[in-house]
């Protein structure tokens, strides 16, 4: 009997094997067998074995399909089908690629049902993530957003949390004289020479209103004492030095209307450092050509070689989305002497050949300079704490 059911079974499984197989055909569990496009989806990386490409679903929806949706989108929410319009929003993100622009409808929506359903701190994630990407929104530009959508963003404001700067000017020093060691020099008169000064700055934002830089300065000072020693002769003392500082600042912004126009001002303190100093010392004649000797470079134990400043100004800013453009009114005020006061008598040849020891003075920097600063990277913040 067992013989015969297993003859039995053999006959009717073979009788039955077309018709698995057509079946098996139209089954949709099996629809990747016969894809037109299964050649398309062998992944040669796996040993030729079919795999799915995850984009192939995606890869299907036109933008035309995708306005659809987001239309389809809007219409829930307007029939006030709120939770049909957060589980769209939903498919659209899984299920397809928008464009930023098309992402941004989403997300108005989005925010804009879940303050229908009052559900506040969703919503407020929701525009934290779309002010995120869109950190210059205006909710003036843009009139036909749901209006729950821009309630809710105007409680937010966007602000730079990093930024870089690169500025060029002129600067010129006033010597402010402490001490004048040549008795016949009664009254030497001091003139600063307008040179140049650059300067990279780092800057950091830990609010809207406030910011905390670093602004490595090179400058080049320079400036003329001259002085009568008779009726006939004249003393001249030319010194040029370049300087490296180091500020780091407090800068205050004053915000009004739209911000495109910010005043600003700052103070701080500043490291700085003499890398060289050269001088000319001479006498003329009146009446007589003027004769001149060549630069000499000072022994720089001579000077204050690393000072403080007290450094304060003020700006002016132009916003343009990412870009700030700036003018820079500032002053910087040594805490020490420029010259060492203890080295004033080392100079050999400016004490016995030209009859000069140089002045105790402290320096004033006055600088004018113009700016381009780049703002990377923007930080979303609630006006009051929360969005909502």
């Amino acid at each position: 009997m067992k013989t015969i059911y297993k003859i039995l079974l053999t006959a009717i499984l073979m009788a039955a094997a077309p018709l698995i197989g057509t079946a098996q055909n139209d089954s949709p569990l099996y629809i990747n067998v016969i894809s037109d496009d299964i050649d398309a989806q062998i992944d040669t990386t796996n040993n030729g074995i079919s795999k799915k490409d995850p984009s192939a679903q995606t890869s299907q929806h036109t933008t035309d399909d995708i306005d659809e949706q987001l239309r389809n989108l809007r219409g829930l929410y307007l029939a006030g089908k709120y939770e049909e319009a957060l589980q769209l929003s939903q498919t659209i993100r899984e299920n397809y690629r928008p464009s930023l622009d098309q992402d941004n409808a989403r997300q108005k929506y989005t925010v804009a049902s879940y303050k229908e359903m009052e559900y506040n701190e969703k919503a407020d994630s929701a525009v934290k993530l779309f002010y995120s990407r869109n950190p210059f929104y205006n909710v003036k530009d843009n009139p036909l957003d749901p209006v729950p959508f821009k309630e809710n963003i105007s409680n937010y404001y966007s602000t730079p949390t990093f930024s870089v700067w690169l500025s060029l000017g002129k600067a010129t020093v006033s010597p402010v004289i402490d001490t004048v060691h040549v008795i016949t020099d009664t009254n030497p008169e001091y003139e600063g020479n307008d040179t140049e000064s650059i300067q990279f700055g780092l800057e950091y934002h830990p609010w809207k209103f406030l910011s905390v830089s670093i602004a490595p300065t090179y400058t080049k000072y320079s400036y003329e004492r001259t002085t009568n020693r008779n009726q006939r002769t004249q003393f001249h003392y030319e010194e040029s030095s370049k300087i490296l500082a180091v500020p780091v600042r407090i800068e205050g912004y004053w915000y009004s209307g739209e911000g495109r126009w910010v005043p600003s001002m700052y103070i701080g303190a500043s490291v700085k450092y003499i890398l060289k100093s050269t001088y000319n010392a001479y006498t003329q004649i009146v009446g007589n050509p003027q004769y001149r000797v060549e630069n000499k470079t000072h022994d720089l134990h001579d000077k204050t070689r690393l000072n403080n400043d007290v450094v304060l100004g003020v700006k002016l800013n132009f916003n343009n989305r990412r870009m700030t453009y700036f003018l820079d009114l500032g002053m910087a005020v040594d805490l020490k002497p420029f010259n060492n006061p203890d080295a004033a008598y080392s100079n050999a040849y400016l004490a016995y050949d030209m009859m000069y020891i140089p002045d105790i003075f402290h320096m004033v920097e006055l600088r004018a300079m113009g700016g381009i600063k780049v703002n990377l990277r923007y930080k979303t913040v609630a006006k009051y704490g929360y969005g909502h």
